[in-house]
């Protein structure tokens, strides 16, 4: 091999190198592992909530929220760990795309009630060094698919039977490093009173 620099130069350029490689490694840090102090496996915790975050127990009962076209929808919340927050920058999380995908999931016996809902979500860091996230909007149908009658069906007596039905509510958290963590607890639902007749 041929050295293009001097003898002492590259004393100094060979001497280095581990410096290099120990400053190269710390920058490379995702800085939200650091601070959330959870460098173990990931983990996450299902809640709920649409402005503050609410503890969510095993077989809770749900108050459902209509929407202004007929949809409905339940609100979801979640505490985790051990996974990369990603860029606090919202261009730079655009360029990257590097802030985990979190999905919401509702399920009944027969079939998903929720459609493809993953979105990337800027995480909150709480004064314990978690990551949270306060007040997804999760929306459902009242059937998996929807039924060739369901312009016949009355729709009032469709909520009260699924009212009767334990659900499974799900999340999942995945960051840009593939670290994947669920969570999940049977819950049931209920529905305001229906104003008009509509379809599920």
């Amino acid at each position: 091999m041929t050295w293009p620099l001097p003898t002492s130069q590259r004393r100094w350029f060979l001497g280095g190198l581990p410096i290099l490689a120990l400053a190269a490694a710390l920058g490379g840090c995702d800085p939200s592992l650091g601070e959330s102090g959870n460098l173990g496996r990931a983990w996450v915790e299902l809640l709920t909530g649409e402005q503050t975050i609410q503890p969510l127990d095993e077989g809770q009962v749900l108050m459902v929220e209509r929407g202004s076209q007929g949809g409905v929808h339940i609100w979801g919340s979640l505490r985790a760990g051990g996974v990369s927050r990603g860029s606090e920058d919202e261009y730079e999380a655009l360029l990257s795309g590097d802030r985990p995908l979190v999905a919401f999931a509702l399920e009944a016996p027969y079939g998903g009630l929720t459609g493809d809902n993953v979105v990337r979500e800027y995480l909150q860091l709480d004064a314990q060094g978690d990551f949270t996230l306060v007040g997804r909007r999760v929306i459902f149908r009242h059937y998996s698919e929807l039924p060739e009658d369901w312009q016949e069906l009355d729709w009032g007596e469709v909520e009260q039977l699924m009212e009767q039905d334990d659900l499974t509510f799900r999340v999942t958290i995945t960051d840009s490093r593939g670290r994947s963590a669920e969570d999940s607890k049977t819950v049931r639902v209920q529905f305001p009173p229906r104003e008009q007749e509509q379809p599920g």
